[in-house]
């Protein structure tokens, strides 16, 4: 099971930034996001990218494969 949903919301909270906020920097809007942090859906590669970037992060962070 993938551990980026729980990591994109872990994060986004520590940063004290909304789901909104986080959709509008990715230019998804904010049900798609909510989607990706419920596990429902996941965000393309380049999304995933864009977020490690953001947050400083690996993308091996983000989706699990380092703690």
């Amino acid at each position: 099971m993938s551990k980026l949903p729980e990591r994109l919301k872990s994060i986004r909270k520590e940063k004290k930034q909304t789901q909104e906020q986080i959709a509008n920097l990715l230019k998804v809007n904010r049900v798609t996001y909510t989607c990706w942090e419920n596990g429902k859906h996941q965000p393309d590669i380049d999304q995933i990218i864009e977020l490690s970037k953001y947050y400083k992060v690996s993308v091996d962070y983000l989706v699990g494969r380092v703690d």
